[in-house]
């Protein structure tokens, strides 16, 4: 836990513009102050304090100030050391602070938060106690105290860091600023540089252009008391090895909200290799996937005790009965069927290994045939060996340096609780110089490959395209050279997820106006997600264009053809091509994919054209579409030519392909044919009974069987016709009686 104290100027000179008409220095400084609190506020189980004092407030709000009425005069205590929290966000806002007219010393500011650090450690156990100072130096200062001030914070273990403008080098001893090597400022309030790297060395040191220092915020050059506060900041920095940030500095890397880093939880179990052979080891989680904060249980104000999630079932009646948990039951959907599948069955498809929490060996491969492209799962484990287990740490060393001599890989079963799931993975040795161990990563099932097939790729590629992309590459290479070693670009331990980012910047934004639309990303976030210019290589790209040109290939879903693009090819076709012309009809004609009710016998032959589509496929299709057409002739009277014509053009394509097939289906259907009278009628008279062999090359129907079909389906018909007659005459009766 960690105790910070934020002391916050704002005196009269803080109220001035920018020279470029920008935002005032207290108002730049209260940025970074909600940013701070913002961040902590946001940290998984932050249990961080923090208190403010402010320096030139129009009263004078400190125990100090009560002891000594002459005494740290204009300084106030604003907010003890306590928890983070909204109030807190709410009152680092332009609209609770603001610059007044008293001017209130510094260094007395930092007295009153020593002091309240001092009173607030003697009721709790701050792990880390940190001063954060932003002032401009423009109230007046006595430097009277500067030597207890130091030893109090040596004393006390207290950081101390400031933020404001770029300070002033002027050559002497006493400003002459230079790094001494000071560790880098704790994870959450880290400052870094676009590149990754740690901003200010921990000490004080001049920005881009040393003459910059000599001016303040306003563009008018500084005052000689502004002067002699720099000059005193310096020594306690240098005292307590703190650390001075510019806005410049401060406000990019204050933007994003860091995770608190916590240690990964250990998994102990055994690496069993064979049957005699076991090694204590530890497994920790290098790697895994972060998924975002889910609001279930959460609810907005506050609630006089915590949300709880019921869920209810609900009978689809008017009453809307409840049913009890215990009398429903799961089931699955297979098409209008309930398939029910109980608790029991669920339990009974789980499967139980019956193996206790370890990782077996199964064998070892090369490390060839374990690419990266079969890693799968979300998470990387690191294995070492159990700590205080000196064996262990032998033969794990032993196994991991095989590994990599040998360029091989171990294939193992992890099972992570007893008789849990078992999952296949490798296990790749890495060795580093301060530190040996496996690394595990899961690896897929024969269920979980998918194998795309692609075209292959020449074998020949000419030199000047392998000299263009080689050029492409250097030209954006993310390594970049630093002063002391080689730093990467977009390095993934330093690269902060944009999602995350926005998110937290929108619930800041909502906590804090909730009748207002939300902001628009920052612009540090934008320039975040935006290719780096440094990387653009317009030259490279250029040469790459040119040595492999490149055309647009439209999938088939993604044409669309115009009018003038048939038009155009319709013209361009041979002048001996044989079929009708075509028509702007067929221009708008949809595609056909089966054979409809609209234009069964055109649709059946659009199809029959095609090679995709099987003919016995095609002649259920016309079938099913003629049967219907029956049924529905006797209310539609309008179908029956169409319904003849689909008969026609089904007997006309099998009677050269098959047909056997046409004649089973006639034969079927002789019965709903004959009870339509006007379409058997047409049947009859067109001959569309079964194909004889005298019609056809392939095996067909004698002559004795089509005769005995037309018999039999006009005696059929026959009765229909005398049953309709009764009901017309019974029907007209009923009229007669009216």
């Amino acid at each position: 836990m960690e105790a910070l104290v934020i002391v916050l100027d704002v005196g009269p000179s803080t109220g001035t513009l920018c020279a470029d008409g920008g935002a005032t220095f207290i108002d730049t400084a209260l940025l970074c102050c909600d940013r701070i609190a913002q961040r902590k506020l946001f940290e998984d189980k932050n249990k961080d304090h923090m208190a403010v004092v402010v320096v030139g407030s129009e009263e004078s709000d400190n125990r100090l100030a009560d002891a000594d009425a002459d005494q740290y005069q204009h300084v106030s205590l604003a907010r003890r050391l306590a928890p983070v929290d909204w109030p807190l966000v709410r009152m680092l806002s332009p609209d609770r602070l603001h610059a007044t007219e008293a001017q209130g010393d510094w260094l007395d500011g930092l007295v009153v938060a020593l002091d309240h650090l001092v009173e607030m450690i003697r009721t709790h156990k701050y792990q880390q106690r940190r001063i954060v100072l932003l002032t401009d130096f423009g109230g007046p200062l006595c430097t009277d105290q500067l030597d207890a001030i130091k030893a109090g914070l040596r004393k006390y273990d207290v950081d101390l860091m400031a933020i404001g403008t770029e300070l002033a080098t002027d050559g002497s001893d006493e400003m002459q600023l230079k790094p001494t090597g000071k560790t880098e400022p704790a994870d959450d309030l880290q400052m870094k540089t676009e590149d990754g790297s740690a901003l200010g060395g921990g000490e004080p040191r001049p920005g881009p252009s040393g003459a910059r220092g000599l001016y303040r915020h306003d563009g008018k050059a500084k005052t000689r008391q502004q002067l002699e506060g720099e000059s005193a900041v310096v020594q306690l920095i240098r005292a307590v090895d703190g650390g001075f940030f510019t806005f410049e500095q401060a406000l990019p890397q204050l933007l994003f909200f860091h995770k608190r880093k916590s240690r990964a939880a250990p998994w102990n179990a055994p690496l069993q290799i064979g049957e005699s052979l076991s090694i204590n080891i530890t497994g920790y989680s290098q790697i895994k996937k972060v998924t975002m904060p889910s609001w279930r249980k959460l609810a907005a104000g506050p609630q006089p005790a915590p949300v709880k999630r019921r869920t209810t079932y609900e009978r689809q009646d008017e009453q809307r009965s409840a049913v009890p948990f215990e009398e429903t039951e799961r089931a699955y959907r297979y098409g209008t069927t309930l398939v029910p599948f109980s608790r029991l069955d669920q339990q009974e498809l789980e499967y139980r290994s019956g193996a206790p929490r370890s990782i077996q060996v199964l064998g070892f491969t090369s490390a060839s045939n374990v690419g990266p492209h079969l890693y799968q799962d979300t998470q990387t484990v690191q294995v070492v060996a159990r700590r205080g287990d000196t064996g262990a740490e032998a033969a794990l060393s032993a196994l991991i340096h095989a590994l990599q001599e040998t360029d091989m890989v171990a294939v193992a079963r992890r099972t992570y609780n007893n008789g849990g799931t078992p999952r296949l993975g490798a296990l790749r040795p890495n060795i580093r110089h301060d530190l040996e161990c496996l690394v595990w990563v899961q690896l897929p099932f024969a269920e979980d490959m998918r194998n795309p097939l692609f075209p292959p790729l020449p074998t020949a590629v000419p030199q000047e395209t392998l000299s263009a992309v080689d050029q492409l590459i250097d030209a954006m290479d993310l390594t970049a050279p630093a002063a002391e070693e080689a730093s990467e670009r977009l390095e993934p331990g330093a690269l902060l997820s944009p999602q995350f980012q926005r998110l937290y910047q929108v619930l800041a934004a909502r906590a804090l106006h909730p009748g207002e639309p939300l902001p628009p990303p920052d612009a540090d976030l934008l320039r975040q997600l935006s290719p780096d210019p440094a990387l653009a290589a317009p030259d490279a790209l250029r040469a790459v264009a040119a040595a492999c040109p490149l055309t647009e290939l439209l999938l088939p879903h993604q044409r669309r053809e115009t009018g003038r693009d048939v038009f155009q090819a319709a013209a361009a076709a041979a002048p001996d091509q044989a079929g009708p012309a075509a028509t702007v009809t067929d221009l708008i004609k949809p595609e056909v994919t089966e054979v409809g009710t609209v234009n069964p016998a055109e649709d059946f032959d659009v199809l029959l054209r095609r090679d995709d589509v099987r003919f016995d496929e095609l002649c259920s299709q016309m079938q099913r579409v003629i049967s219907r057409l029956v049924r529905e002739s006797l209310t539609r009277p309008a179908l029956l030519e169409k319904t003849v014509a689909a008969i026609g053009r089904l007997r006309t394509a099998c009677r050269g392909v098959s047909p056997a097939a046409y004649n089973a289906w006639v034969a079927e259907a002789r019965g709903q044919l004959s009870e339509r009278p006007a379409v058997w009628q047409r049947v009859v008279a067109d001959r569309l009974g079964p194909i004889v062999a005298s019609e056809s090359a392939h095996p067909a129907a004698e002559e004795a069987e089509a005769t005995r079909f037309y018999d039999g389906g006009a005696a059929a018909a026959a009765a229909v016709e005398a049953v309709q007659a009764a009901e017309q005459e019974a029907a007209e009766d009923l009229l007669d009686d009216l």
